[in-house]
């Protein structure tokens, strides 16, 4: 039985009535969160979930190649994968779908914030600018 519910999103965020701190709680509350991207350069609904401390089920198409490593489900774009991995987190004891929040978090943490990919941008600008 599921501690919280399943969130799921599709063509975009859509801000509950409260706007975005009722999102933030809903976010908060997820057991997990559902985010079954066709086509994005980087998943910001997943980073936002995992700010949130809940994990989050994105396909490779989210640009998050290393996703699965902190705590979220990467699929392919399937219906059966999709289904194969809510019945995952369904699954998962309470401890696991915390551990996973907290591993999400601290991914965003560590690879997605400004100060991770700040620097990155810099450098990149700085030299093509440099040509």
């Amino acid at each position: 039985m599921l501690a919280g519910p399943l969130l799921a999103m599709s063509g975009g965020w859509r801000y509950p009535q409260g706007g975005t701190a009722t999102l933030e709680r809903l976010l908060a509350r997820a057991w997990a969160v559902l985010v079954p991207s066709h086509t994005e350069v980087v998943g910001m609904a997943n980073l936002e979930a995992a700010c949130a401390g809940a994990p989050s089920i994105t396909t490779h198409a989210a640009g998050l190649h290393d996703w699965d490593a902190g705590g979220g489900i990467l699929i392919e774009g399937t219906v059966d994968s999709l289904r194969d991995a809510m019945v995952a987190a369904a699954a998962w004891p309470l401890d696991a779908r915390m551990d996973r929040g907290q591993s999400s978090r601290q991914l965003v943490g560590r690879r997605y914030v400004l100060d991770a990919v700040g620097p990155q941008w810099l450098a990149l600008y700085g030299s093509l600018c440099a040509r």
